[in-house]
């Protein structure tokens, strides 16, 4: 897309969201995005208001991944 850039912090394939049809973003087990984003220091927690990182570091996208249930 116009005005992005790959780098260390790109990736391609399916994120494995629970579920695009109904809008859920947030990341299942084994996403190739859990702990691939970049650390940024001003942001502390996903929209979830859960701390980021859960892991090795911050994953990609709006959500940090955290186990909620069967689902994820």
């Amino acid at each position: 897309p116009l005005g992005c850039a790959r780098g260390a912090h790109s990736r391609t394939g399916d994120p494995l969201f629970v579920d695009t049809a109904s809008g859920d973003l947030h990341l299942r087990a084994g996403s190739p995005a859990t702990d691939r984003g970049a650390a940024l220091p001003a942001v502390t927690t996903d929209l979830d208001h859960t701390t980021r990182s859960q892991g090795a570091g911050p994953d990609i996208g709006a959500y940090e991944f955290a186990p909620r249930g069967p689902q994820r």
